[in-house]
């Protein structure tokens, strides 16, 4: 446990990657993948894109089959709610797929830590700036 040695220090942890960066929020050209990004975060964005995007017909379907048969739904929905499934397992397992994902975070990441500003507050920014040109469009009429 303990080595004996007074003389001996262990080297601190240095924050340097997830310090740095002109705004402090880390090297914005790091493109290494902490566990917890490449575990949890990278996989969420897979989830959502298969879901919502790449197997919609199939979320649709499913979304449909529920409200129409309510508490029944887990008995009547089976067959609805395996092909979401099957379609969402199918892009879990393409790695290129993650990789793809993985690549799409990575830029996220690095616009984040360029800025200090995250996606969906620059998405706020841009929605409130187009508001902003119609109004002024619709006064100079």
């Amino acid at each position: 446990m303990f080595s004996g040695s007074a003389d001996k220090k262990e080297e601190p942890f240095h924050r340097s990657k997830l310090a740095g960066g002109p705004h402090g929020l880390g090297d914005p050209d790091d493109r290494t993948l902490r566990k917890v990004e490449s575990e949890v975060l990278v996989k969420e964005r897979m989830r959502v894109k298969a879901r919502k995007e790449l197997c919609e017909p199939f979320n649709l379907a499913f979304a449909n089959c529920a409200k129409e048969h309510g508490l029944f739904m887990p008995f009547s929905c089976q067959e609805q709610g395996q092909n979401l499934k099957n379609c969402i397992r199918k892009y879990f397992e393409d790695p290129e797929f993650e990789k793809k994902m993985q690549e799409e975070y990575l830029e996220e990441r690095a616009e984040y830590r360029r800025t200090g500003i995250s996606k969906k507050k620059r998405e706020r920014m841009e929605a409130l700036s187009q508001l902003n040109a119609q109004a002024n469009q619709q006064q100079s009429k």
